[in-house]
């Protein structure tokens, strides 16, 4: 079906491509410009033609469709607009997808370069009445994911860049992401009176942002001021640290292990791995007196990693030219618009390197053993199950939520491990 404002030509069906592969580009026949949309084929790699578009102010339909039909495309003249109360202006709201530029325009968005910065545009929907106007400026986002290091599954971040990926591009929108970020909650609560439950869910970060909300996740900062809350509270006797997370930013990380580490003698801490501790969630995880999981659980991950995506090819099919301009050897380093060179990956590989020092290095010491053992017998990046996790040390005990429960809330003792560096401490 063909935008209002535009005649439309078919090459190939739609359903064949990778839904968040389609890119816009520009070309010329014969003085006239019309637009290419690019898309990646299910299991493939290069970038395919999948259809064209003609603005109707320029190609009337018999021009569009003799060109169409020289391409032996299935054609489609462009419908007339059903407006409704907020667009009967006939005018789109257009945002740059680079700096967030917004305008008004009687052109279709995608038509439009950003006088700003030179960026593409996008449409952006009109809201109604009562409904708040979205501030947020994705390319903040892009920033803070892809120049991050992250202590994550890999198949957890690829979801998060396929997501960011598709927000960028404009093919999902506010309503939603409203309609699927999760709410998590991030104060701990009490059971029977003097056990304090404190949630360690879905992706970590150090503060509330947009891939907190969308996964449900849990801010570190939160976090910790529960935890020193609990520890502080005179009427809890133990807390236990109810982790499913496949981890998340090394960011403030370190810090909340830290914490709880140092919180050891204080009160008894348990971390029950319910069902996933992954990560940066296995690195505070550790910091506990205790680590359970349950029997169907997995724990590791224990790795570091970082991503790189060069998008200069996107942008030539786009038609897109960017000039960085910048003060400072290094200060555009990395940036996703070129290829990275030797001397950026040294640096990042850096960077990745000395956070996995520090991670193996806390682990080790909280799970009492070297740190050698923790980079080499720990899974080295894999997630192992219950019984592997308890043959290596990763683990204390394999026991459900409920179980743990039960047992702090009869004051009966925890089982100490070989492994852990443990101090003498009653439950209840």
């Amino acid at each position: 079906m063909p935008y209002p404002q535009e005649h439309a030509c078919r090459l190939k069906d739609p359903k064949l491509f990778q839904s968040d592969s389609f890119r816009r580009g520009e070309r010329n026949h014969n003085g006239k410009k019309y637009s290419v949309i690019f898309g990646r084929l299910k299991g493939k790699t290069k970038m395919t033609e999948q259809a064209y578009r003609y603005n109707k102010k320029t190609w009337s339909a018999s021009e569009a469709g003799a060109h169409c039909r020289s391409h032996k495309g299935k054609f489609e003249a462009a419908q007339e607009e059903k407006k409704s109360e907020a667009a009967k202006d006939n005018k789109y709201n257009c945002e740059c997808i680079e700096c967030g530029h917004k305008i008004t325009s009687d052109e279709h968005c995608a038509d439009l370069k950003c006088s700003e910065c030179g960026g593409q545009m996008r449409r952006v929907e009109r809201p109604g009445p009562g409904k708040d106007k979205k501030k947020g400026k994705y390319s903040n986002v892009l920033t803070a994911v892809y120049g991050a290091v992250w202590a994550i599954m890999p198949e957890k971040l690829q979801a998060i860049l396929d997501f960011i990926d598709l927000k960028v591009i404009g093919t999902i929108t506010a309503e939603e992401i409203e309609s699927i970020t999760a709410k998590a909650p991030t104060k701990y609560k009490s059971v029977k009176g003097n056990i304090a439950i404190l949630p360690l869910f879905g992706v970590i970060s150090q503060r509330i942002n947009m891939l907190t909300a969308i996964s449900g996740g849990t801010s570190v900062e939160q976090f910790g001021a529960s935890f020193d809350e609990a520890i502080s509270d005179k009427s809890i006797g133990a807390i236990v640290l109810d982790v499913d997370s496949p981890g998340g930013g090394v960011y403030g990380v370190q810090e909340v292990a830290e914490k709880i580490y140092n919180a050891r003698g204080q009160k008894p801490i348990v971390t029950v791995a319910n069902s996933l501790s992954a990560s940066a969630a296995y690195w505070i995880s550790s910091s506990a007196d205790e680590v359970v999981m349950t029997p169907s659980g997995e724990v590791g991950s224990i790795g570091v990693l970082a991503v790189h995506t060069d998008v200069s090819e996107a942008d030539k099919i786009l038609g897109l030219k960017r000039t960085m301009v910048k003060a400072g050897k290094y200060k555009t380093e990395g940036i996703p618009y070129e290829p990275l060179e030797k001397e950026g990956l040294a640096y990042i590989q850096s960077r990745v390197d000395d956070y996995y020092d520090i991670m193996t290095s806390d682990i080790a010491r909280n799970r009492n053993i070297t740190q050698s053992k923790v980079k080499s017998g720990f899974g080295e990046g894999r997630v192992v199950g219950a019984k592997q996790a308890k043959e290596m040390g990763m683990v204390d005990r394999i026991a459900t939520f409920e179980q743990v429960i039960t047992r702090l809330t009869t004051k009966s003792k925890p089982k100490r491990s070989k492994f852990a560096m443990r101090k003498k401490l009653e439950l209840g």
